[in-house]
């Protein structure tokens, strides 16, 4: 008994496998700059906006972002998924030569206190001083002025505040 607790344990340290849910191939190297680089822990979000967009909406949300990633030569991944605990729109648009762009919402079966469930934040985030991210940012907002909800931006890494 006391060789399968040891084993147990071994195992659980060393763990078993890859993550469950592995980023898609490119995805480190289009967004971070590989797996070696520095990028991720040094990417500056200088522009957040914020669509008022139900869970209903997000594909429509979803197919605009693929869209301008793709008319922009950006490498685009569409990570959402459904889960029995959790309804995720995931997309990143990305540049190895230093732009990641998010989008983002999360649902889970328990909300938590502050989960602002009819709105997903769209980060504009650079990982190099040479990239220029402004027209992308200009570019973002043009792609969601006829959306149906509010739709609100800030340069900055501060999300703008939430329609009443």
């Amino acid at each position: 008994m006391h060789s399968i607790v040891t084993m147990a344990f071994f195992l659980s340290l060393i763990g078993c496998g890859g993550p469950k849910f592995p980023p898609p191939a490119g995805y480190v190297d289009a967004c971070y700059g590989g797996y070696h680089s520095d990028n991720r822990r040094t990417a500056t979000t200088e522009f957040v906006m914020r669509v008022q967009a139900s869970e209903q909406q997000w594909p429509d949300l979803a197919a605009r972002l693929k869209k301008f990633g793709a008319e922009h030569s950006l490498a685009v991944f569409d990570t959402s998924m459904k889960l029995d605990w959790m309804h995720m729109l995931e997309v990143s648009l990305c540049s190895q030569k230093g732009l990641f762009i998010w989008a983002d919402n999360r649902l889970y079966t328990d909300p938590m206190p502050d989960q602002d469930a009819n709105y997903v934040l769209i980060l504009v985030n650079r990982y190099s001083d040479q990239y220029d991210w402004k027209p992308m940012a200009e570019g973002l907002t043009e792609v969601f002025k006829d959306w149906p909800g509010a739709v609100a931006g800030r340069y900055g890494n501060i999300p703008p505040p939430a329609a009443n």
